[in-house]
Parts: C-alpha cells; sequence; structure tokens
C-alpha cells in the first residue's frame, strides 16, 4: 500500500498528477490517493485521519484557513510533520523567484522541489520515485535558481542585504546605524554598490526596493 496525499487547488492538475502516477505503477502496488484543494480541506485530512502518508504533493500557493491560521502550502507541511513526520514532501510551485526558491529549500527543506512552469510527467515521476527512495530532486530552474544565489550571494553580503531589509521597511538611511553596526559613511558606501549591482546608479531607495523584490530578495 502506498498512501499519497495531494493538496493542490487546481483539480486539472491533481487529476494530471495521478494519472501520471497511475500509469507508472506496477498492478502489485496498490495506491490511495487523498486529495485537498484548500488549506482547510487540507487541515481535516491531515488531523482527522489516523491514515499515515509516504508521501505528500503541496502546492505553495493555496486558499487559506484563518480560523487555524494556515496561509499556504507551507503552513500545511508544518502540520503534515507535526502529525506525520515519516511523510516526504514535494513541493509545487509557480514561483520561479531566485531568492523565493532559495529560501524555501533553506527553511523547508522539501525532499524534492519543482517549478510548475519546467517539469514534464517524466520529471514528476523521477521526482517522485527519487523522494520515496530518500533522495533529492530539484528541478531544472530550481538547479539554476542555486547557481545564480551563490554568485549573487557573494556579490551582496549579509551587511548588504540587510540594509535592503531595512530599507523596504521604511528605515531612513540615517537610521540604518541604530541597526547595523557600520557607520552611516559606509552605509552610503554599501547603497551606492547596491545601486551599482542592480544597475540603477542614480536610483532612489525606492528604486533598490523595487529591484530587489524583482530579485526575490525581499
Amino acid at each position: 500500500m502506498l498512501n499519497v496525499l495531494i493538496i493542490e487547488d487546481h483539480p486539472m492538475m491533481v487529476e494530471a498528477y495521478k494519472n501520471t502516477l497511475e500509469s507508472s505503477f506496477s498492478k502489485k502496488i496498490d495506491v490511495k490517493f487523498d486529495v485537498g484543494f484548500n488549506c482547510e480541506q487540507a487541515f481535516r485530512i491531515i488531523i482527522g485521519n489516523i491514515l499515515k502518508y509516504d508521501i505528500a504533493i503541496i502546492d505553495v500557493i493555496l486558499p487559506s484557513y484563518n480560523e487555524k491560521k494556515l496561509n499556504s502550502g507551507l503552513d500545511i507541511i508544518t502540520l503534515i510533520r507535526d502529525n506525520n513526520p515519516a511523510c516526504k514532501i514535494m513541493i509545487l510551485t509557480s514561483h520561479y523567484e531566485v531568492f523565493v526558491l532559495s529560501n524555501l529549500i533553506d527553511e523547508i527543506k522539501p525532499d524534492a522541489l519543482l517549478v510548475k512552469s519546467d517539469f514534464s510527467p517524466e520529471d514528476f515521476l523521477t521526482a517522485f520515485n527519487n523522494t520515496l527512495k530518500g533522495e533529492m530532486f530539484y528541478s531544472h530552474t530550481i538547479h539554476l535558481a542555486l547557481k545564480k544565489i551563490k554568485m549573487i550571494k557573494s556579490d551582496l553580503d549579509i551587511i548588504n542585504r540587510q540594509i535592503i531589509l531595512l530599507l523596504s521597511k521604511g528605515i531612513l538611511t540615517k537610521n540604518i546605524p541604530n541597526f547595523i553596526n557600520i557607520s552611516l559613511s559606509s552605509v552610503d558606501k554599501r547603497k551606492a554598490y547596491i545601486k551599482t549591482f542592480f544597475d540603477i546608479e542614480n536610483g532612489t531607495d525606492e528604486d533598490i526596493i523595487i529591484n530587489a523584490r524583482k530579485f526575490g530578495f525581499i
């Protein structure tokens, strides 16, 4: 028996995942699918079911369940791990922003991470099978994102990224030394470097924030 949980808000995607998996299973494998289309349904399935899942296929963006403060697939993953820690996690996402993908890996540590726009049915099957075997799988965009994040982090160190984050929170340049142990002149020099990095030498703080969002920094 293989128990599979799918939480995805697009019914056609759910059917595609099920059909792809069912067509690959041998007749010796009895597969049970449980499906939810939003956070509320996911909550009721996970909490109300004594069945333990071997693998969960989760979309990141899901209709929320405000009563239980479940706002996305990431909250559902936490719920699964609290109730079924042995369950393998496959994340399927429409996000392609470099830092968003990097943060998903760093913070969630899924067994598989795929960007919806760049995987084939064969990739999906490989990811599923690798995950069951305890092997990680990242789709093509993820590998490119990890390479890019490595280059970006080497160019924009943690202090520069902290400055960007503070600016995005509305902190004025003159007040940044109150949050980071550097001088105001150092802040100005680093801001100039950040603008050069984003190719906005004559840009404003708002331009920094806009470009930082494009890159997925904030």
